[in-house]
């Protein structure tokens, strides 16, 4: 059964880091640790606390290594049934594919997608940005950045104002907890704003690959950062935003396996 239905395709080329520029290696960051799910039943799940509801604007980063190419992860907001927030890859639904979806009410969805045989960052350390700018009704937009690039858009028809509607589903890392595809990849480095990073900022929080702290960007705007710097037994996920919604790891039984270096 298709994971998402889709109302229009927008296929691009991915852009590797080559042209993406950023300042110096910032003084005290470094990636830590990360958090690998197997694919299996590993996620991490948050409360039901407000994060998408009702929202005009939205940024979300993060760092992703997808082993192979039939590699998948997930994260997001969903409800039951149709309406999401999400950002994607799923191999044995919508031909592998990543996928930016946004949805409301009764299945209507529009979305960007990447041809993953065009998208051959495996096996290595990926920065995923995603945009969202519903402001203006007439131009609502999702907006995805790859290693600092600015990669395209999509319009989202019907055109909704609105990240997601008055329901807020749980928002999920590695899973969505209505529709379990699981990830099996390694995450690092999450952070969501409630406005919108400029193509500046989101080139500097690249840093050629360095990195940095989100908290150097709009942090009056940060309402979560989870910088997945746990070990050993671990199973909670610290937020270091505005929020402090910490997540709670379910499924990972492999201590201390499932914390790995960012390397």
């Amino acid at each position: 059964m298709p994971f998402f239905s889709a109302l229009g395709i927008s296929a691009l080329n991915i852009v590797r880091n080559e042209g993406a520029s950023g300042p110096p290696p910032p003084a005290g960051f470094s990636f830590g640790n990360a958090l690998k799910f197997d694919g299996v039943n590993d996620y991490v799940g948050f409360p039901d606390e407000p994060l998408f509801e009702g929202r005009t604007t939205l940024t979300m980063s993060l760092w992703v290594n997808i082993p192979l190419v039939g590699g998948d992860f997930q994260i997001g907001s969903r409800t039951s049934p149709n309406d999401i927030f999400a950002l994607f890859r799923n191999s044995s639904n919508s031909n592998g594919l990543l996928i930016i979806n946004r949805a409301s009410g009764s299945g209507a969805s529009s979305y960007q997608t990447y041809d993953s045989t065009k998208f051959d960052l495996y096996g290595e350390w990926a920065h995923l940005v995603v945009v969202f700018e519903g402001a203006n009704p007439f131009q609502t937009r999702l907006k995805l950045y790859i290693n600092g690039v600015y990669t395209g858009y999509n319009y989202i028809a019907p055109q909704p104002s609105t990240v997601m509607g008055d329901i807020d589903g749980n928002f999920a890392i590695g899973a969505f907890t209505t529709s379990p595809n699981y990830t099996n990849a390694e995450i690092d480095e999450v952070g969501i704003w409630h406005g919108i990073l400029s193509d500046e900022e989101i080139v500097s929080l690249y840093n050629e690959g360095n990195g940095d702290f989100a908290t150097n960007y709009q942090p009056e705007n940060l309402k979560r950062y989870y910088r997945f710097n746990g070990s050993g037994s671990d199973t909670t996920l610290i937020d270091e935003g505005l929020d402090g919604v910490d997540g709670t790891l379910n499924g990972f039984t492999r201590p201390p396996e499932y914390w790995v270096a960012h390397e």
